[in-house]
């Protein structure tokens, strides 16, 4: 993850969706966080609620070898917590 990255800040107001260019983890590999880089080059930090579904992106990446990404994510929030929906 680069310097100055930010943590994706879902408030509950309503879903955000955002042009997500790619998912990735910070250094290192099998210990990192994950995160995203938005199509702006914007690299957003996902909270502890969002890394199971971030691990279970890549692993589909890893175990196809092809990526849904660039491609429209809605994140928002519901009664049991948050979520990240491919569009």
């Amino acid at each position: 993850m680069s310097e100055g990255s930010q943590v994706l800040a879902i408030d509950g107001q309503g879903p955000l969706a955002l042009g997500v260019a790619g998912i990735g983890l910070s250094a290192p590999a099998l210990e990192g966080s994950p995160f995203i880089r938005a199509e702006d080059g914007t690299v957003y930090a996902l909270p502890k609620p969002l890394h199971d579904w971030a691990f279970g992106v890549i692993a589909r990446i890893q175990a196809t070898g092809t990526s849904p990404f660039p491609r429209e994510v809605e994140f928002g929030a519901h009664p049991r917590g948050i979520y990240a929906r491919l569009l």
